[in-house]
C-alpha cells in the first residue's frame, strides 16, 4: 500500500516479525559477530607469537 509518503517502507508489512523470532535472529547474529571476533583474535595472536618465534618475518 502506497502511502504517498514517498519513502519505499510500504512492503515492510510482509517482514514483521513476533518478539520472539526477532530476539531468535538477533541472538545469532550476535553470536555470529563474537565467533567472528573470537577467530579473528585467534589469527592476531597466531600472528603476533609467529612474529615472535621467527623474528621480523611478520
Amino acid at each position: 500500500v502506497d502511502d504517498g509518503s514517498g519513502d519505499d517502507d510500504d512492503d515492510q508489512d510482509e517482514f514483521i516479525v513476533s518478539d520472539e523470532e526477532m530476539t531468535e535472529m538477533e541472538r545469532n547474529k550476535i553470536e555470529r559477530r563474537e565467533r567472528k571476533w573470537k577467530r579473528n583474535i585467534q589469527k592476531y595472536n597466531d600472528k603476533q607469537m609467529a612474529a615472535k618465534e621467527g623474528g621480523a618475518s611478520a
